[in-house]
């Protein structure tokens, strides 16, 4: 009976993640390029994105859309003050920096 809800588990585990998120992770590094609109979250855990281009360093544009400068002050502020985050993953890969993944949106654990 154990091995059988262990089984289970694991299949909700492995669906939660192909739908593309990361689960709360600790932040490790923040940044921002400065002669480009790229900036990077480095995550805590295992690897995240597409096979293509998986990893703990997921890059974004903060000026591709209206709420990009909002996003990132966001992160900031929840590295700065140790709370998790939870990414939703795109399924493509950053494209200014084809090796990275990149995300939707972002939730902040209270």
């Amino acid at each position: 009976m154990r091995i059988l809800i262990a089984i289970l588990f694991m299949g909700v585990c492995t669906k939660a993640l192909a739908a593309g998120e990361t689960g709360f992770r600790k932040v490790s590094l923040v940044g921002c390029h400065i002669n480009e609109p790229v900036c990077f979250v480095q995550i805590d855990g295992p690897a995240v994105g597409p096979s293509a281009c998986s990893g703990n360093s997921i890059r974004f544009d903060p000026t591709a859309s209206a709420t990009g400068q909002s996003v990132l002050s966001l992160i900031y502020a929840a590295h700065f003050s140790g709370k998790t985050l939870n990414f939703y993953m795109s399924d493509a890969c950053f494209t200014r920096q084809a090796g990275f993944p990149t995300f939707y949106y972002v939730q902040v654990a209270s």
